[in-house]
């Protein structure tokens, strides 16, 4: 085809669809005889020569049918392929089991020496670097192996990079809770880890959504197929969603601390730790209960803790045949007792008086 613009303006080049074609013209004329002077079987050996000459050596010495093609590529390209792939799985396994084991030694340690756990995933990118460096520089996959190959590389690398992103979110989150200003179980710990895994799962999703993209994925598919699964997940997952938002209004109003008495739906207790799906309190009597966060931010709570003072009330009996004077003056004995006595608010004065006739008092 003819170039119209750019620095070869004018030029007669090979179009991209002849370019594809190529091997369908190869395969049409390779049984003529070749030209005088040609490299003859050029073409053969070019495609199941490897990229590294290590390698080449290793090639030439193996048996004849080692060079031999089939599904596009030669035997040693296909047993190669298959150990580099076994390879990277068990690499990238190992990664992952020995990340896991370290998080679980490192939950009680430093937030610094748990951001450090991270090095699995980032382990897992380089090896898929790696895996893909291979596959196309060293063992030279071409065709549709190739494509099918990269793609799963590429989907792969994409998805340790989510991981690897909403890890770090929660290794932030945990970071900034380390600070000895924050209550580790309080409502600004959780709000913070709230916080830091939305912002990362927002990430992830922007990820996702590019990386889909350089897949050749379209975004209105990525879009459509996000809101078809988030949708799904919604629905399947109401109560937890319900107990997630329940947790964000309690962490917006901060209607309770860790550590403060509250009495709520009949429990009357301390609050020992408020997470993302419930509340647990410990209770007068020495028993824990849970509260769902949904029903938690639906109920009237009443805040022991913060209490400005504490009211006392105490009934005095007085004999039922007791005369109008000395019921007055009972009254007033107990006022003076009562007066100017210290450790009393002057916001809240006492109060002495008859409330009621009982049956015998």
């Amino acid at each position: 085809r003819r170039v119209t613009e750019g620095p070869r303006e004018g030029e007669y080049l090979f179009s991209p669809d002849t370019v594809a074609r190529a091997p369908e013209f190869y395969e049409r004329v390779k049984h003529l005889p070749y030209k005088p002077d040609a490299c003859e079987g050029f073409y053969e050996w070019f495609l199941a020569e490897p990229g590294a000459a290590w390698l080449s050596a290793i090639v030439r010495r193996s048996p004849s049918w080692a060079r031999d093609r089939f599904g596009g590529q030669a035997v040693w390209q296909w047993i190669g392929l298959c150990l580099v792939v076994i390879v990277g799985l068990t690499a990238m396994t190992v990664a992952y089991l020995q990340g896991r084991r370290r998080a679980r030694l490192l939950e009680d340690g430093s937030a610094l020496r748990r951001l450090a756990t991270l090095w699995a995933p980032i382990v897992a990118l380089f090896i898929l670097l790696i895996v893909g460096w291979v596959i196309s520089d060293i063992l030279v996959i071409t065709g549709g192996t190739l494509a099918v190959m990269r793609f799963c590389t590429d989907l792969t690398f994409l998805l340790a990079i989510i991981a690897l992103v909403y890890s770090l979110g929660t290794r932030v989150a945990d970071l900034l809770v380390a600070s000895p200003t924050i209550h580790p179980h309080g409502i600004d710990a959780q709000f913070i880890r709230i916080t830091c895994r939305v912002v990362s799962l927002v990430i992830a999703v922007v990820v996702f959504l590019e990386g889909g993209q350089h897949l050749g994925i379209p975004l209105t598919t990525l879009l459509a197929g996000a809101g078809v699964g988030g949708l799904t997940v919604a629905l399947a997952a109401q109560d937890t969603l319900r107990n997630l938002f329940g947790s964000m209004m309690i962490l917006l109003d901060k209607p309770f601390r860790v550590g403060e008495r509250i009495v709520v739906k009949g429990y009357d207790g301390v609050v020992e730790e408020i997470g993302m799906r419930s509340t647990k309190l410990r209770l007068l009597t020495g028993h824990e209960a849970t509260i769902p966060n949904d029903e938690l931010a639906r109920s009237d709570v009443e805040n022991v803790g913060r209490r400005l003072h504490i009211r006392q009330v105490a009934s005095l009996a007085l004999p039922i045949d007791l005369s109008p004077e000395k019921c007055e003056q009972a009254v007033e004995i107990v006022r003076e007792l009562l007066a100017n006595h210290e450790g009393f608010n002057d916001a809240y004065p006492p109060r002495v008086y008859l409330n009621e006739f009982n049956r015998d008092s």
